[in-house]
């Protein structure tokens, strides 16, 4: 009885590591076939990146600045920081380009509202754009600065011998400012060292009453870009994906 219960089990024993030695060698099967794939994926749709130093030129903005339905100026200054240029081919064979840069920003805007204040702010910030082969782009930044409001009505003060005198009034502020916008690069297809652009921005400032101010403003304008002006070695990364 003894020897029957052991060539049983015995049997067992051995079918069970002959399905485990099929197991091993289909995840192996499996792990190199996933391999060659991955290969032969990667030799088909190659990438070439260079990375070098280029001179470009800064730009200055100056805009049409709407805070609701209120008019106002808004200029800047733009300073190159990087870019990279990114070459793709599709399918059908045809080659697109597409540009990313990146730009620290200074600007001064000012906004008129009636009755209410006048708002002068300074700001430095960072923009990140993108810009297709034909030169439409979009982009969008974070900017950070001073504010200060002056109230657009007679205010008057009292002296300590009771004299009444007219003053201008008004409070400064940190301001805080995100935005986003489109445009068209006209150096694209024009050859034309210009780009509009409109781009949303919303305005937080504090202290306003003792909490926080936000507003909306809208700003339509464009930028000259000038060879000589202000130009600045920056990185450059090209990426050829084949």
């Amino acid at each position: 009885m003894c020897y029957f219960l052991s060539m049983y089990f015995g049997y067992q024993n051995n079918e069970t590591i002959i399905q485990m030695r099929k197991r091993k060698s289909l995840l192996t099967l499996f792990f190199t076939v996933s391999i060659v794939i991955l290969v032969n994926n990667s030799s088909a749709h190659s990438q070439k990146n260079e990375i070098d130093t280029v001179v470009a030129p800064s730009g200055v903005k100056l805009a049409y600045n709407s805070s609701i339905i209120y008019p106002g100026l808004r200029t800047g200054l733009e300073l190159p920081f990087l870019e990279k240029t990114i070459h793709k081919k599709k399918r059908n064979g045809v080659l697109k380009t597409r540009s990313k840069k990146q730009f620290l920003t200074f600007n001064f805007g000012w906004y008129h509202q009636p009755s209410f204040h006048d708002n002068f702010y300074l700001t430095t910030g960072y923009t990140f754009r993108k810009t297709r082969q034909k030169g439409f782009m979009t982009e969008w930044g974070v900017e950070i600065g001073y504010s200060r409001t002056i109230i657009n009505s007679t205010t008057y003060s009292v002296s300590e011998s009771g004299e009444i005198s007219t003053r201008t009034s008004g409070y400064n502020h940190f301001i805080c400012s995100i935005g986003a916008g489109m445009g068209y690069d006209l150096r694209k297809k024009k050859s034309l060292p210009l780009l509009l652009n409109t781009k949303m921005n919303l305005l937080l400032m504090t202290p306003y009453n003792n909490t926080v101010y936000l507003r909306p403003a809208v700003e339509i304008g464009i930028t000259y870009f000038h060879s000589q002006f202000l130009s600045r070695m920056i990185k450059s990364k090209t990426i050829h994906k084949i």
